[in-house]
């Protein structure tokens, strides 16, 4: 049996530690290169979707009203040519001095670290230069997410039954022991977060919710990647087994 479940993967970004990464059109070639199918077809063997948002398919206030900015290298590039990002000798692109180098974090688990190559391929094709961290769980939480020292981190986020992201998406939650990887948030996305936790009308929170990740989309502080599916065995002799998503 495949379920769904909700935890999804990406790459947070973190703009005060990479002066690349605070330009928009890099973030958003970063988004335009990122083969999100590829990932899901290799790493997880066809298990698992490609997700854009961190409110998943089927919650409240999920939507497909927003800027998903599919992958389209040719595109990727042309945002980067636009903006003077040019290309040198060793084919790494760089504007004003600044190289368009990354430093990406990730852990020794294999799903991330195979998911963590990938996306080095896929981004050093428009001209960037990835350099790969691989650690283990204790070092990187300890040494690098509590400090926030990373300029990309690619990991993990389980949710719960509700779409509250206010744990990993308001503000007050930047630093440690909050989950705000990607150091994210203004009074905007903040006022939106804290009127879904006390609206009690579904229709109004879906609303709300769907406001909050077209502001996400807008300004691309993560990379989104996909919503790994649980599998799982069941003896031939149990029938009836009917469940799609679990908590």
């Amino acid at each position: 049996h495949q379920f769904s479940i909700p935890r999804y993967f990406s790459v947070f970004l973190n703009q005060t530690k990479s002066k690349p990464l605070v330009s928009d059109e890099v973030r958003e070639a970063f988004a335009y290169a990122t083969n999100r199918q590829e990932i899901v077809d290799k790493v997880l063997r066809d298990m698992g979707h490609p997700i854009f948002s961190p409110i998943l398919h089927g919650m409240l206030g999920y939507s497909e009203d927003i800027d998903k900015r599919e992958f389209d290298l040719e595109k990727a590039n042309k945002i980067l040519d636009a903006n003077n990002w040019k290309a040198g000798d060793d084919g790494i692109r760089s504007k004003n001095g600044v190289r368009l180098e990354i430093n990406l974090y990730t852990t020794d688990w294999q799903e991330l670290q195979e998911t963590a190559n990938l996306i080095k391929e896929q981004w050093e094709r428009i001209g960037a230069r990835i350099n790969l961290n691989i650690l283990s769980i204790s070092d990187i939480q300890q040494n690098y997410i509590r400090p926030r020292e990373y300029d990309a981190l690619l990991i993990g986020q389980d949710l719960g039954a509700e779409p509250d992201p206010y744990s990993f998406w308001h503000s007050d939650q930047k630093k440690d022991p909050g989950l705000n990887l990607s150091l994210f948030g203004d009074n905007k996305t903040d006022q939106l977060i804290s009127q879904g936790r006390t609206e009690f009308d579904n229709e109004k929170r879906a609303e709300t919710y769907k406001e909050f990740q077209q502001l996400l989309a807008k300004e691309i502080p993560a990379i989104f990647l996909y919503s790994p599916d649980y599998i799982y065995p069941v003896n031939k002799k149990v029938r009836g087994i009917e469940i799609s998503n679990l908590i």
